[in-house]
């Protein structure tokens, strides 16, 4: 073979472009049937390139995504989870919502274990273990969500009985359910291994990054800190002197504070608008810890492709780009660049050749380069709308 199918190198794995591959079945073509081949895609010949060449570049595809399982910034799924594994990380499981609930009915009747209840919404709930009403007319259950997730029910909402035994008469939920949570997803998991990695690090950066990254619901963060006696400006924000500033996309205030302010120096300063009063855990003293959320900066893509064979992939095109922009690719902080969206949309949607991809700030001039995204922002990807899809 040539060159073009050396896609795994020193430096990694190379994907070659269809027209690239397309280019060379073309010449080889000609190499038989003669230097006059008339190769254009309405050809019947033209047809049978195209069909090889998709062929080809499945197979370089299919290569290149199982040589990039080792690396845990590309892997997937299984493979991610055996790359965490050697660092004794798992996927932390999805979890069902639970909720109490105030059961009403005759005096002595049992309540068995499995018994189910609804929502507003139709949402069922299973009784965790069994109970039996008091001579008061009522017991407390605890009830689960009889599917994993971030089911949310508020107070009062939980008043439909399924299934019961007679002397059951009314169900009614007096507090909000405590929401479960899915499956890790593969961010979420990386972030998680990365954090493991760095636990130990004795570095304010690294412990600060570590630590607060592996707060529950945390997506990405940004970090800059002023080593100065002095007030400076750094990336566009004025850091107090002796202070560290982080941008955090995800989890909860307390959560954050807590991890932040265990992590840093003694006596160094904190930036930024969002503020979280927390207790040190010798001391006893108030402290209030600040940080900042990111500032999102709404983007739209319009992407220009050429299809080798089948119908137009416009929904896959658009749902990948939807899935890539809730990846560390938009964390905070991080700019976006049209070349990475072509070559990621390339890599995932099969029979496609990208001729042309543009972004802009929503309301913007599209441009075919980068946008820069302030340490303070993060830039996303609304909606479906935002993504124009165009075929040539």
């Amino acid at each position: 073979m040539t060159e073009y199918y050396n896609y795994i190198t020193s430096t990694g794995t190379v994907l070659p472009d269809t027209a690239t591959v397309r280019s060379e079945v073309a010449q080889e073509f000609k190499d038989v049937f003669g230097p006059d081949l008339d190769t254009d895609p309405s050809t019947i010949q033209g047809r049978l390139i195209d069909l090889e060449t998709n062929a080809r570049i499945s197979v370089i595809r299919n290569n290149c995504n199982l040589a990039n399982q080792i690396n845990p910034d590309l892997a997937e799924k299984n493979f991610l989870d055996s790359v965490c594994a050697l660092s004794g990380v798992t996927r932390d499981g999805a979890e069902a919502s639970i909720v109490d609930c105030d059961l009403s009915g005759v005096d002595g009747t049992f309540i068995p274990a499995g018994t189910l209840i609804a929502d507003d919404d139709g949402v069922e709930w299973s009784l965790s273990s069994p109970v039996t009403i008091d001579a008061t007319g009522t017991v407390r259950g605890q009830f689960t969500a009889t599917t994993t997730g971030p089911i949310s029910a508020a107070a009062g909402t939980i008043t439909i009985i399924v299934s019961g035994p007679l002397g059951l008469e009314t169900v009614t939920n007096p507090n909000p359910a405590s929401v479960g949570k899915n499956e890790d997803n593969d961010f979420e998991l990386r972030a998680a291994r990365k954090s493991k990695i760095a636990l130990n690090a004795n570095r304010d950066a690294l412990a600060i990054i570590s630590k607060v990254s592996a707060v529950a619901g945390v997506k990405s963060l940004s970090f800059r800190e002023n080593l100065t006696d002095l007030p400076i400006v750094i990336d566009g924000k004025t850091l107090i002197s002796h202070s560290t500033y982080i941008v955090v996309d995800g989890g909860l205030d307390l959560e954050i504070a807590n991890a932040y302010y265990q992590s840093r120096s003694g006596a160094s300063g904190f930036n930024g608008d969002t503020k979280q009063e927390i207790i040190d855990d010798v001391s006893l003293q108030k402290i209030t810890i600040q940080f900042d959320r990111p500032t999102l900066k709404p983007k739209q893509v319009r992407i220009t492709v050429s299809v080798g064979s089948g119908s137009q992939p416009t929904d896959d095109i658009k749902n990948d780009l939807l899935s890539y922009a809730d990846t560390q690719a938009f964390g905070v902080g991080v700019d976006i660049s049209s070349f990475n969206l072509a070559t990621h949309v390339s890599s995932k949607v099969a029979s496609i050749f990208i001729t042309n991809c543009e972004i802009a700030e929503v309301g913007g001039s599209f441009v075919c380069g980068t946008i820069e995204t302030k340490i303070y922002e993060k830039a996303v990807i609304n909606s479906a709308s935002d993504i124009e899809v165009l075929y040539v």
